[in-house]
C-alpha cells in the first residue's frame, strides 16, 4: 500500500517515459499500446506517465491502451504529473489548471489518483508553497482540485533529488516520487529523502533503479551505456554483485529491483520499458525468488557511489 494513500500498488510500476521510443529509432505508439498490455498481463497494476512524457504523448498512449483492452483497465491505476508539456511553465495556479485539462483531455480520464508535481525548482518554491503575496501557486490549486474530487492524493516528484528533498520535508505531500537517490549504487535517499518519508507516513515511488539500465544487463564489454558514466571503480564493484548475483542463480534486474523495494518505506519502484520484452522482464524480475542468504552477502556489498555515477 502507498503509505497513507490507501493505494494497493505493485512492487513493479510501469514508467511511461519510453513506451516505443529509443534513441536509434522514432517513437512507435503501437508498440507503446503493446509494453502497456504486456507490462499489465504480467501483473503490473500502477502505470506513471506525465505530460511531458514522449514530446506530449505518453498520456495518449496510456489512454488508447486501456480503451482498447478494459479488461486490463479494470485493475490498474494511472499516475500523472503536473507540468504542462511547455518550457515555460512558471508553477503557478493557472497553468496548473491547464495542465490538468490537458491531462483529462489526453490520458481520457475525469479523476487521478495521484497527481504529482513534476520537476518544480527549488527556486520557485515560495510560490508552489504559496508563500508570495498575491496569486495562490500550484499547492493551493492541487488542493482545490482534491476538495473537488478530481485528484484523490498530492504528490511531488523532481528528478534532482537535492531538491526533491526539500518539497518532501514541508510535509505537504501525500507521496513522493523518488528518481535518481535509491539503487544498489545510490544510497542517497536514507539521509533525508526516507527519513522525512517516515514522519510523515508518506507513500514512495522510487525510479531508476536499474540505473539507465546498466544494472539491467550488468557489466558487458558489448554494452555501451550512453546515459550514464560510470568510473571504473564503480564497474569493477558492480561486476562483484553481479558474480554474486550468479552464484544465487537471479538475475541483476530483479536484485536491483527487490533490494529498493524491500525498504520498508518504499512502496513500489517505477521501471520505464521501451517494448514488450522489457516490460515482461521488469514484472518477472521484480517476482524472482531470492533467498534470505544472499540478502545477508549483499549487504556489506552495498555503498553510495556519487563520485562514480554522473546524472
Amino acid at each position: 500500500m502507498l503509505g497513507k494513500t490507501g493505494i494497493e500498488v505493485s512492487i513493479v510500476a510501469v514508467g511511461g517515459g519510453r513506451f516505443g521510443w529509443s534513441k536509434d529509432a522514432p517513437l512507435d505508439p503501437d508498440v507503446g499500446v503493446q509494453t502497456v498490455w504486456t507490462a499489465l498481463e504480467c501483473g503490473a497494476t500502477l502505470i506513471d506517465t506525465a505530460p511531458r512524457y514522449l514530446h506530449g504523448q505518453s498520456e495518449a498512449i496510456v489512454a488508447r491502451a486501456l480503451r482498447q483492452r478494459p479488461d486490463l483497465a479494470a485493475g490498474v491505476t494511472v499516475t500523472t504529473k503536473v507540468a504542462h508539456p511547455v518550457p515555460e511553465f512558471d508553477y503557478s495556479y493557472d497553468q496548473v489548471m491547464r495542465s490538468v485539462d490537458w491531462s483529462v483531455k489526453h490520458l481520457e480520464r475525469e479523476h487521478f489518483p495521484i497527481l504529482y508535481l513534476h520537476d518544480a525548482p527549488l527556486a520557485l518554491l515560495d510560490r508552489v508553497m504559496g508563500r508570495e503575496p498575491g496569486e495562490p501557486g500550484a499547492l493551493a490549486a492541487l488542493r482545490n482540485l482534491k476538495d473537488q474530487g478530481i485528484i484523490g492524493n498530492i504528490g511531488v516528484g523532481i528528478n534532482d533529488p537535492t531538491v526533491n528533498v526539500v518539497y518532501i520535508e514541508t510535509g505537504e505531500f501525500d507521496c513522493a516520487l523518488v528518481p535518481e537517490a535509491y539503487s544498489l549504487l545510490n544510497q542517497l535517499a536514507l539521509e533525508r529523502i526516507l527519513p522525512a518519508a517516515e514522519r510523515f507516513d508518506m507513500g514512495i515511488a522510487v525510479a531508476e533503479v536499474l540505473e539507465k539500465g546498466f544494472l539491467a544487463v550488468g557489466v558487458r564489454p558489448d554494452v555501451v551505456h550512453r546515459d550514464r558514466r560510470f568510473s571504473p571503480e564503480c564497474i569493477a564493484h558492480t561486476r562483484k554483485i553481479q558474480e554474486l548475483c550468479g552464484r544465487y542463480g537471479i538475475s541483476l534486474a530483479a536484485a536491483a529491483i527487490q533490494y529498493a523495494t524491500r525498504h520498508p518505506r518504499v512502496h513500489t519502484a517505477i521501471v520505464g520499458a521501451r517494448t514488450p520484452a522489457q516490460a515482461r522482464q521488469n514484472v518477472r524480475a521484480a517476482r524472482e525468488p531470492i533467498p534470505e542468504d544472499f540478502w545477508a552477502e549483499l549487504q556489506p556489498l552495498i555503498r553510495h557511489w556519487e563520485a562514480g555515477v554522473h546524472r
